[in-house]
């Protein structure tokens, strides 16, 4: 039988306030962050903490012990707040973080792997939901915290539902990391392609920005086929705000799903971007943020809106796709300047100095139109297996609510 009980009497909840700061004369740790418990579902000392300290009395209270299960008390959004991992040993000189709490079992009440478990569930989530408040950011309270409710088995069977989701989840997460390797070796595959296609067949493995040289090929530098459109945005003419992400290319702000309001922001100095332009991010060249756009609006400073200059000489597909080989973004990062690798900017002089060999625009084409048709076939294996990700990924979660709840028939346990 199971009954529902808040979560102050089947554990002890402890709320975190040791920071990221180094305090001279406390007791140097390693913080188990925010970011660890969110992108993990298991605390170990595999983990690379960061560095930091805290006082005798805080480590007493937050270092991690076996079958502590931590979750996140703030978030962007209140569906995805209280994030749960487990802690299956105890992780000597590791403390909880800031933005963290810790569900410490009572022992004899609440076995902790099924507590990780209960919290887990959706019937604890949407509790979790519920309780949340804020505007721009959400947050938990320690009296809501303590109040949500759990369905509480006897022992034996809190033992049995965790066993049994230990198992079924693992060979779920198995076939999610398959999906997801599938899609990583799609994203090679065509990557390669686009290099073998745009550099040449017979292009230098030692320099391999430097194109295989024949008498079809006229050797230019960017800045020669390529202008940097710098017409600033007409508020009243002009207010679609774009976006460029790695996945999707140049798309409305709106559709990425950010939390912000760009309609505050003044955006006067944006730069107008038309249909079949090129926008590079002069900031993030080492991620691919490179896009051709299908969309006429305006976009912050910080890209390049680029256009050919003469559409009889260069394909802005072939373009477009070159600066998405891996080895030209590398020669760019070398001529960038910054502190942090993913942070360098590249100066627009720099940028149109690079040197390429354009084979004929009749050729330029066929290569657009060969791995226009690779990416399609691509886009669209890679939209069936995010598919199978998101269909494997709630029946992960409708297990585990129902397991929790007693919904569900545990096999080899007598109803």
């Amino acid at each position: 039988m199971r009954a529902l009980k808040p979560l102050k009497s089947v554990a002890k909840l402890l709320v975190s306030n040791v920071d990221k700061k180094t305090v001279e004369g406390e007791v140097e740790v390693l913080l188990c962050n925010y970011v660890d418990v969110y992108y993990n579902n298991r605390i170990s000392e595999s983990l690379s903490f960061m560095e930091a300290t805290a006082t005798p009395s805080q480590i007493s209270i937050f270092g991690l012990r076996k079958d502590d299960v931590l979750f996140t008390k703030d978030s962007e959004t209140a569906d995805d707040i209280a994030v749960s991992a487990y802690v299956p040993v105890d992780v000597p000189g590791v403390v909880c973080g800031y933005h963290l709490a810790i569900a410490r079992p009572r022992e004899g009440v609440i076995d902790g792997r099924y507590l990780y478990w209960a919290l887990c569930s959706q019937f604890a989530r949407e509790q979790f939901y519920v309780a949340a408040t804020g505007v721009t950011r959400f947050g938990l309270r320690q009296d809501e915290m303590r109040s949500v409710k759990l369905p509480v088995h006897d022992l034996s069977m809190q033992r049995t539902i965790a066993d049994y989701l230990d198992t079924e989840t693992a060979r779920i997460d198995a076939l999610i990391d398959k999906n997801q390797r599938m899609i990583e070796l799609l994203r090679e595959r065509i990557d390669a392609a686009i290099r073998e296609e745009v550099l040449g067949s017979g292009h230098s493995e030692g320099l391999p920005w430097a194109y295989a040289m024949g008498r079809d090929r006229v050797l230019t530098r960017l800045g020669s086929v390529l202008r940097l459109r710098q017409e600033r945005n007409d508020p009243i003419r002009l207010r679609q705000v774009l976006s460029l992400t790695a996945a999707r290319g140049v798309i409305p702000y709106e559709e990425k799903g950010d939390i912000g309001n760009k309609a505050s922001e003044d955006i006067s100095r944006y730069s107008i971007v038309r249909v079949g332009d090129i926008v590079l991010n002069s900031m993030n060249v080492i991620i691919g943020s490179v896009g051709l756009s299908k969309y006429e609006g305006v976009l912050s400073p910080v890209y390049y809106v680029m256009t050919p200059l003469d559409a009889e000489l260069v394909d802005r597909r072939f373009l477009a796709y070159h600066f998405r080989i891996r080895e030209f973004q590398r020669q760019l990062i070398r001529l960038g300047y910054g502190i942090l690798e993913h942070r360098l900017r590249i100066p627009w002089v720099n940028l149109k100095s690079q040197e390429l060999a354009l084979p004929p625009l009749v050729e330029q084409r066929r290569v657009v139109d060969s791995l226009d048709a690779m990416e399609a076939k691509h886009l669209l294996l890679a939209t069936r297996l995010n598919r199978q990700i998101d269909l494997l990924r709630e029946r992960r979660q409708a297990l585990i609510t129902a397991a929790v709840t007693g919904e569900l028939e545990i096999p080899g346990v007598a109803a």
